[in-house]
């Protein structure tokens, strides 16, 4: 008999850890080789035991013209509950959901992907409201945000990849349109 984790097994060319057969609920990080270099399972897997939750956290490696068949054979799984998106993926995935919010099409990006109670796959994208945070919030061992808020800054951006572009968009906003320099080799 097939089930629906062997359905996600052939489309992936890691091997699924046998722990995600024993939980109710997975996670996972969806890139080329993310099982190999990505810290998510290292970081999550710790904190969900910690904290008694039944479930765990996956790595899938996948080639690009498996990508699509990994993404029906993930939403077809009752125990997925969504997964993040690493290169070179952010922007390929994007027509293989079934909705992306309205921001992250702007973007033209996608980390996070969260799987409805349909089966249907949104995408989303977090990275910029990240890179805002932590500017703006008191983190931790800190006594203070390193800035209160953006508002009429300007700012300077190093780097211009996936997550750049989508904190680009996010200092737009937040700086009130004040000028934005990237800087980029």
């Amino acid at each position: 008999m097939v089930t629906e984790l062997d359905v996600v097994q052939d489309c992936i060319s890691n091997r699924l850890p046998k722990e995600v057969e024993g939980v109710s609920w997975f996670v996972g990080i969806v890139g080329d080789r993310p099982s190999q270099y990505a810290k998510s399972p290292v970081i999550w897997n710790p904190t969900l035991k910690k904290f008694d939750l039944d479930a765990f956290y996956v790595a899938f490696d996948v080639e690009e013209s498996r990508l699509g068949a990994l993404l029906k054979a993930l939403s077809a799984h009752p125990q997925l509950l969504g997964f993040n998106v690493t290169v070179p993926y952010k922007v390929k995935i994007i027509p293989l959901l079934d909705e992306v919010e309205p921001k992250a099409g702007r973007i033209g990006a996608v980390n996070t992907v969260v799987r409805d109670a349909d089966g249907r796959l949104v995408g989303c994208n977090t990275d910029g409201q990240g890179g805002i945070d932590s500017i703006t919030q008191i983190q931790p061992g800190e006594n203070e945000a390193f800035l209160p808020d953006l508002k009429g800054a300007s700012a300077l951006l190093i780097g211009a990849g996936g997550a750049a572009a989508a904190l680009a968009h996010y200092l737009n906003e937040a700086t009130e349109g004040q000028t934005l320099y990237i800087a980029n080799r």
